[in-house]
C-alpha cells in the first residue's frame, strides 16, 4: 500500500511540475563566475553553456513544457569557448539571451603586465629594424602546446584563418611588405601554372634580400587576374640572382608579369602599429606597442562556437561572438534559427554558415572584421519545385568582411529560393558585397559602398549561372562609390550589378547607382528587366558583351537538364516555354528590356550594341543636368521630375534605426 501511495504522489508531483511549466518560462543562468555544480538560478548560476543546455534537456526528459520557451541567460562577462556547443533536435525551443556585455570568445588575453621588452639576447633582435626595437614588445605563448603554421590558400576559399591577433580589441595584420600597397611582378621565370608545382619570379626591391628566414614568408596576391586570390609559402630567395621560388604548393592559377602581390609573415617588416609577428619556434608574439597599449589577445579556437543540426525554433539575442579562427556558427538542416541584436567580430571564416535550412537568419546585428564572408546560405529551398526557404538577412551593418580571403567572400552569399536580403549597410571590401544564386530571392533597400576596392571582373551584387537561375529582384538599393575611385572600363570591369555567364530572367528596378565605373553588366543572358533606375556620375551605365548570336546550350543547360518539364516552372516562368532548339544559334540577349531609366551626368547607354544584342529600349532619359538636390551631403531628393518615372527615396535604404 505504501508503494502504491508513493507512485501516486510521484505522478501527481510530475503533473504538477508540468502544469506549472506550461504556464511559466523555465530559465537557467550562466556566469563566468558561476559553477556547474550550482542549480542555474540567478543567484547560483551555472558556469558553462554545456551545463545549461544539459539542464534544459533534463527538464524536457521529465516532460516539462514551457509556454514561454526554455531560456538560457548569459550574465555579463566573457565566456571562453574553444570547442563547439552542439545543438540538435533535443534542444528545440531554447532562447539564448545575453545581458549587456555577454561575450563568447575563443581568444587568450594578455594585459600590459605580461608585455616583455626586446633585449639583445633575443634571437630575433637583429631582424627587427634598429629604430623600432624600443617600440616592439612581445608576450610568451608557451601555454599553447603547438602553434600552427599559416594556412595556404590556392582555391580562393577557406573556412580557417591564421591566428587572429588584436591590440586593444583592434585586429592586427601579419607583418607584411609593402604595408598598404602591392608590388608588381616584373619578371617571371616559371609561372606555376598547368604542370608546374612551383613558380619562380624575379625581384628588384633590395628589402626582399634582407629577409633572413625566407621559408617563413608567404606570397599573397593574384596570379593572373584580380579575382583569384592565393597565399603560398615561399621556398627560397636567391639574393644573388634576385629570384624568389615558391615552396611547392601548386597555384590556383599561374603567375604572370604585372601580377599584384605582397608578402606576409615577415619579421623584418614589423614596422607599423597595425602589424604583428608570431614566432612559431620560440612561441613569442611580437607587436608594436606604446604607453597607451593595454591589452593583446590571440585567438586559439579552431572550432565554431555553435554547431546546430536538424533542429528548429532556437534564438540568440544580445550576444557578442568574437575571435575564432573558424566560422562562428554552422547550421545544417535548421528551421527558424535566428540571431537578433548580436555582434560578430574577428571571425576567421564566415559569421554564419547555413545549409539546407528554412526561415533562418540574422537581423539588427553588427558583423565586422570577418575573414571569409559574413553570412553564407547554401542549398536552401528546393529548386526542382521552387519551394521557398524564406531565409533572411535584415537590418544589419556588415563591414570589413574579407580580410582572410579577399575574393568571393561577400557580406552575404545566398543560394536559395525566396530568401530576403534587405535594409543592410554593406561596406569595406576588396571584392563583392552580395553574391546570389537560385530563384525568387529579394535584394532590397540595402546601401552598398566602398566595395570592389582592388579587384576586377566583379560586381557589388554578383551572380554566375545558367538560364535556370531567375526571378530574383534587385530593387530600392542605394549603390555608390565603388572601385576606390577608379574610372572607365578597367580590364574586365567593375560593376554595381553583374549578371555573369548567361544569367537571365532577373529584375533590377528603383535603384540609385552613383559614382562608379559601370553600373550594370549583362553577360550573355536574356529576359532581364532594367527599369526605373537612376544612374548618376556613372562612366558606363549599362554594358553588355556584343554577341550577336551564340549557341544556347550553355545558356539553358541547367534548365534543360532538370526543370523544363516541371509544371510549376512553366507556371512561374512562362517565357521558358519558348526556348528554341538549344543547339541552334540565337541572340543570347533576347527578351532584355531597358526602360524608364534616367542617366544623369553619365556616359552613353550604348544603344548601338545593346540594340544589336536584341534588347528593347523604351523611354530612357539621358541628361547632362544634375537631378539631385545636394549629392555632396547625400541629399538625393529630386530637383527635376520626369514622365514615366517614379521617384526613388533612399532614406529607407540601409539600416533602419
Amino acid at each position: 500500500m505504501k508503494k502504491i501511495i508513493s507512485i501516486i504522489l510521484t505522478v501527481l508531483l510530475t503533473f504538477s511540475i508540468i502544469s506549472v511549466c506550461a504556464e511559466e518560462e523555465i530559465t537557467f543562468y550562466i556566469s563566468p563566475y558561476g559553477s556547474d555544480y550550482n542549480d542555474g538560478t540567478y543567484d547560483k548560476p551555472f558556469h558553462t553553456l554545456y551545463r545549461a543546455r544539459q539542464a534544459v534537456r533534463w527538464q524536457k526528459e521529465r516532460g516539462a513544457v514551457s509556454a514561454g520557451g526554455f531560456n538560457i541567460v548569459l550574465k555579463s562577462g566573457r565566456y571562453f569557448l574553444d570547442s563547439a556547443l552542439y545543438l540538435d533536435s533535443k534542444d528545440s525551443g531554447i532562447n539564448f539571451t545575453g545581458e549587456e556585455g555577454a561575450v563568447i570568445t575563443g581568444a587568450l588575453s594578455f594585459d600590459k603586465n605580461k608585455f616583455q621588452t626586446l633585449s639583445e639576447d633575443d634571437t630575433n633582435y637583429s631582424r627587427i629594424k634598429s629604430d623600432l626595437r624600443d617600440k616592439i614588445k612581445w608576450v610568451s605563448l608557451e601555454s599553447l602546446n603547438r602553434l600552427d603554421e599559416p594556412n595556404e590558400v590556392n582555391e580562393m576559399h577557406s573556412e580557417m584563418s591564421d591566428y587572429i591577433v588584436s591590440k586593444d580589441n583592434i585586429r592586427l595584420k601579419s607583418a607584411r611588405y609593402p604595408n598598404d600597397t602591392m608590388l608588381r611582378v616584373d619578371n617571371v621565370y616559371k609561372s606555376g601554372s598547368q604542370n608546374d608545382t612551383e613558380f619562380i619570379i624575379g625581384y628588384t626591391d633590395e628589402n626582399i634580400s634582407s629577409w633572413l628566414k625566407p621559408n617563413e614568408v608567404y606570397f599573397e596576391g593574384f596570379g593572373d587576374v584580380l579575382w583569384k586570390y592565393q597565399k603560398i609559402r615561399i621556398g627560397s630567395i636567391d639574393t644573388v640572382n634576385k629570384k624568389i621560388t615558391s615552396g611547392g604548393t601548386k597555384l590556383y592559377s599561374g603567375i604572370q608579369i604585372d601580377a599584384d602581390i605582397w608578402f606576409s609573415n615577415v619579421l623584418e617588416e614589423l614596422d607599423s602599429e597595425d602589424e604583428q609577428y608570431t614566432d612559431r619556434t620560440q612561441k613569442r608574439l611580437y607587436f608594436y606597442s606604446d604607453e597607451n597599449t593595454e591589452n593583446i589577445s590571440i585567438s586559439v579556437s579552431k572550432q565554431p562556437f555553435l554547431k546546430i543540426f536538424n533542429t528548429k525554433n532556437i534564438s540568440f539575442s544580445n550576444i557578442i561572438f568574437e575571435n575564432t579562427r573558424s566560422s562562428a556558427v554552422i547550421i545544417n538542416g535548421g528551421s527558424e534559427i535566428s540571431f537578433d541584436n548580436c555582434t560578430f567580430y574577428n571571425i576567421g571564416g564566415t559569421a554564419l554558415n547555413i545549409r539546407k535550412s528554412y526561415k533562418c537568419g540574422i537581423k539588427n546585428s553588427n558583423i565586422t572584421s570577418i575573414g571569409s564572408g559574413g553570412i553564407r546560405f547554401s542549398d536552401c529551398g528546393k529548386k526542382y519545385n521552387l519551394r521557398k526557404s524564406y531565409n533572411f538577412v535584415t537590418n544589419n551593418e556588415i563591414c570589413d568582411f574579407s580580410w582572410n580571403i579577399p575574393t568571393y567572400s561577400p557580406a552575404v552569399w545566398v543560394d536559395g529560393i525566396g530568401d530576403t536580403i534587405s535594409h543592410n549597410t554593406i561596406h569595406e571590401s576588396f571584392h563583392a558585397g552580395i553574391i546570389f544564386y537560385g530563384n525568387d530571392n529579394e535584394i532590397s533597400y540595402n546601401e552598398i559602398y566602398n566595395v570592389l576596392t582592388e579587384t576586377e571582373d566583379a560586381g557589388a551584387i554578383y551572380t554566375y549561372g545558367d538560364g535556370s537561375s531567375r526571378g530574383n529582384v534587385i530593387e530600392n538599393n542605394f549603390i555608390h562609390h565603388l572601385g576606390n575611385g577608379k574610372k572607365g572600363f578597367l580590364n574586365t570591369g567593375l560593376f554595381g550589378v553583374y549578371f555573369d555567364n548567361f544569367n537571365g530572367g532577373q529584375i533590377v528596378r528603383n535603384n540609385i547607382f552613383y559614382d562608379m565605373p559601370c553600373a550594370i553588366h549583362i553577360n550573355s543572358g536574356g529576359d532581364n528587366t532594367i527599369e526605373n533606375n537612376v544612374f548618376s556620375e556613372v562612366d558606363i551605365p549599362i554594358f553588355a558583351h556584343s554577341y550577336d548570336s551564340h549557341p544556347s546550350t550553355d545558356m539553358w543547360n541547367g534548365y534543360l537538364k532538370l526543370y523544363k518539364d516541371e509544371t510549376v516552372w512553366l507556371a512561374r516562368y512562362p517565357e521558358l516555354a519558348d526556348i528554341p532548339d538549344p543547339t541552334e544559334p540565337i541572340k543570347t540577349y533576347r527578351g532584355n528590356v531597358i526602360k524608364n531609366n534616367i542617366f544623369s551626368l553619365s556616359g552613353s547607354i550604348g544603344t548601338d550594341f545593346i540594340g544589336l544584342s536584341g534588347s528593347t529600349l523604351i523611354n530612357n532619359t539621358q541628361t547632362d543636368d544634375e537631378i539631385f538636390t545636394d549629392k555632396s551631403n547625400f541629399d538625393f531628393s529630386f530637383l527635376l521630375s520626369f514622365s514615366n518615372f517614379n521617384p526613388i527615396d533612399i532614406s529607407s535604404c540601409g539600416i533602419i534605426q
